[in-house]
């Protein structure tokens, strides 16, 4: 039976597939073929191999989706990546701080925010407004399905909007922006690394 007999065979169920014995010729191919080693090749378990394998995670490692705080997972935000430019900011000579800074990590999260999703039967569906075919971000939309009340239109005053309930907005939402800002970097000791280097930018 060829290759491509078989694989409709295997869709069948319940199908035993048999394959025709390789003559002397082929087999000796096959082993020739199996003993030279591939140029772009390298052991399983070396460090290339393992470099590579990261390589290929962080190519599909676009977007991550972070349980909001405070919501006991219901509720959850898919973000892409942004700039440390857009992180990072200066004001009179001073680096601001998102890890410490709600407003400042509001705003990296506006900016990030892909689309807003509730968890429906274990599974995670876009958040969307009455009418509308677009999932809800930190605007308008969310805060109409949620009955917020921000006091302007901006992505950082809906935040603040979301969790002006909790009596402690800002400490959920740097909290929310560390979760972010650990995916981002891929680092464990992200946070401490970043603290470190802005305490240093702050020292005269």
């Amino acid at each position: 039976m060829g290759i491509q007999d078989a694989l409709e065979a295997a869709g069948q169920p319940g199908t035993t597939v048999e394959f025709d014995a390789l003559t002397e010729d082929e087999a000796s191919d096959v082993d020739a073929e199996a003993a030279t080693p591939s140029p772009i090749g390298s052991p399983p378990g070396s460090v290339l191999a393992a470099l590579r394998a990261r390589a290929s995670e962080v190519e599909a490692d676009t977007t991550v989706d972070l349980a909001l705080p405070y919501f006991k997972g219901l509720l959850w935000g898919r973000y892409q990546a942004v700039p440390m430019s857009r992180i990072y900011r200066t004001r009179n000579n001073q680096v601001l701080n998102p890890l410490t800074d709600a407003a400042l990590a509001a705003d990296v999260l506006g900016a990030a925010c892909l689309e807003l999703l509730v968890l429906e039967d274990d599974e995670l569906e876009p958040l969307t407004a009455p009418g509308s075919d677009f999932a809800c971000r930190y605007d308008d939309d969310l805060a109409a399905v949620l009955g917020l009340a921000p006091a302007e239109r901006t992505a950082r005053s809906v935040m603040f909007a979301l969790y002006a309930s909790s009596g402690r907005a800002e400490a959920l939402i740097v909290s929310h922006f560390q979760s972010y800002f650990q995916w981002l970097t891929g680092e464990e000791g992200a946070l401490e690394v970043a603290d470190s280097v802005v305490g240093e930018s702050r020292t005269p």
